[in-house]
């Protein structure tokens, strides 16, 4: 299987704009999970570090909105509707966002990652 070809029963259902979406969920899945590589207490403690995270687990949850619901439905194996509130809660809480929840939405996100990557792609794109 060709890299162009890796989606295409999907893009065939869905269409292209999906397949662009689930990319992007994995590009985001992979950022975030540079962050968990740099460690909780760095989430913690360090500003510019949660709003790194912020920005990802809102990019994540917007892609995922983007996605239509049958896409949802057909692959439940995710909270989809949980990815996309997650986002809701970063880019609303402000001062009073819990950093144990974006970590723990950080974490989750390589189980994203690996879902779309197996699941929905058959395992034909590795990053």
């Amino acid at each position: 299987m060709t890299p162009d070809s890796v989606g295409d029963p999907i893009r065939e259902r869905y269409g292209d704009r999906v397949v662009d979406r689930l990319h992007d969920l994995i590009e985001y899945c992979c950022e975030a999970r540079d962050l968990v590589e740099d460690g909780k207490t760095v989430l913690l403690t360090q500003w510019r570090q949660q709003r790194a995270a912020e920005a990802v687990v809102g990019r994540i949850g917007e892609a995922a909105s983007h996605l239509p619901a049958e896409f949802r439905h057909a692959y439940a194996g995710q909270p989809w509707d949980l990815i996309i509130g997650i986002r809701i809660v970063v880019d609303h809480r402000y001062r009073r966002l819990d950093y144990n929840q974006v970590w723990t939405a950080l974490e989750a996100a390589d189980a994203l990652r690996r879902y779309i990557e197996d699941d929905v792609f058959g395992g034909s794109r590795q990053i």
